[in-house]
């Protein structure tokens, strides 16, 4: 995100604060048969690409602040605390 570079990500922890499905990136919840199809989109379309990165940058630059992180990483590792 930092780099203007699109995410795909498994949608499970901490991926679901961080992508926001067809703004910055995608999700993928089945296999890599999936995660395939998705990687092949972005391989495709340098436009959406683009769009993806410049979206990434400008979610991490508003809303992954320095505070923001501290208080993003504390809540993960909080949540794996509790959860073991």
């Amino acid at each position: 995100m930092d780099c203007n570079l699109t995410i795909i990500g498994y949608k499970d922890g901490g991926t679901v604060e961080l992508i926001q499905e067809n703004v910055n990136g995608f999700f993928y919840e089945k296999d890599y048969k999936e995660l395939a199809a998705k990687m092949l989109v972005l391989i495709n379309d340098k436009e959406l690409r683009a769009r993806f990165g410049i979206a990434g940058r400008t979610f991490f630059e508003k809303l992954l602040c320095e505070v923001f992180l501290h208080r993003f990483y504390l809540k993960i590792y909080l949540y794996n605390y509790l959860a073991n």
